[in-house]
């Protein structure tokens, strides 16, 4: 059995005891270490997809990035299951206000908050970003995506990372989605932690990420989402 997970910064496990530093680059999974060497991360294995996996008693590719768009989750999910078979797929949507950008053949984690120092996503959301646009490509793209794995037959589960506030044109597109396989859809991982401890940096800690695995493993074992058999 193996499932695979696509998220950000809060299923990466970012400020996570066993993630080598808390200052990561651009690429979202980049940094630089005590000798200078540019280097990459695997997200962390106390992370909520690690331990879900743990209890499922099965493998997890988990290909959240810190700062990971909503667009890369659409992509990928469209890619790795065309790609491979899983078991599950979970999609952990986050903020509207980020891109799927790539440089040097490597993903970018940019938001119209977080553009490091690259002048030309300036440019860009001067340019060309509106949040109306934003929310309803998002919401077709979840309506896109549903379709697409009931085509498939692929089980899924979509869940929020984030509170996603969207305008009301997105929202009356929302109403389309179904929510069968929507774990919570009106409530998030920060609002299922609130009670937990935080880091500095305002992200999840064990406990916190203890339990999401719970709340996900109760609704995977409810819904019968994953055969005992494969």
């Amino acid at each position: 059995m193996k499932i695979l997970v696509l998220g950000d910064s809060s299923s990466f496990g970012a400020e996570l005891s066993d993630l080598p530093t808390k200052y990561f680059g651009p690429h979202g999974n980049d940094y630089v270490d005590a000798n200078g060497q540019p280097r990459i991360s695997p997200p962390s294995q106390r992370a909520w997809p690690s331990l879900l996996a743990q209890r499922l008693g099965c493998e997890v590719s988990n290909q959240s990035l810190i700062g990971g768009s909503n667009d890369r989750i659409f992509r990928l999910a469209m890619e790795q299951t065309l790609l491979d078979q899983w078991d599950l797929v979970i999609c952990a949507w986050t903020s509207v206000d980020r891109f799927d950008f790539a440089l040097e053949k490597r993903d970018l984690a940019l938001s119209v908050k977080s553009h490091f120092s690259f002048d030309w996503i300036k440019q860009f959301i001067a340019l060309h970003y509106t949040s109306e646009r934003a929310d309803a490509n998002f919401v077709t793209k979840l309506i896109a995506l549903q379709s697409y794995f009931a085509y498939k037959k692929q089980p899924y589960l979509f869940v929020k990372s984030f509170e996603i506030i969207l305008c009301q044109q997105a929202v009356e597109l929302e109403k389309h989605l179904d929510r069968t396989f929507c774990v919570d859809w009106s409530n998030d991982f920060y609002k299922w932690t609130k009670s937990d401890p935080k880091g500095p940096d305002g992200h999840m800690l064990e406990q916190g990420h203890m339990r999401i695995a719970n709340i996900m493993y109760q609704h995977i074992t409810n819904m019968s989402l994953i055969r005992r058999d494969v």
